[in-house]
């Protein structure tokens, strides 16, 4: 049986955002293909959905759902949501917030 406040304690000792980060993986890895990208490029879209967790004060830290939003915008992949954060990343971060706003409605 998994001892869930002892291993929650063990991650914050590594991060001490890794349960929030851990709640964007699995949200990505449930509505994105993430076939074909690597760790490092999950760590990448995982840091840049938390950023905006952090930068946006009128979500009232509500993070589930950004991942969601960014599947939404990139044709539920993975590669192609990368694309975008590479690419433009501001700008996709207002069509994030956009698109999840809208889902919170």
């Amino acid at each position: 049986m998994l001892n869930y406040p002892e291993l929650v304690k063990e991650l914050q000792e590594k991060d001490m955002w890794a349960v929030d980060k851990l709640g964007l993986y699995f949200e990505l890895t449930m509505v994105a293909d993430i076939t074909g990208c690597s760790n490092e490029d999950i760590n990448e879209i995982v840091d840049y959905l938390h950023g905006i967790y952090f930068d946006n004060d009128e979500t009232d830290f509500r993070y589930p759902g950004y991942a969601t939003a960014a599947a939404l915008i990139s044709d539920y992949n993975c590669s192609n949501i990368l694309a975008s954060i590479r690419e433009n990343g501001e700008q996709f971060r207002k069509q994030i917030l956009e698109k999840f706003e809208s889902l919170c409605e």
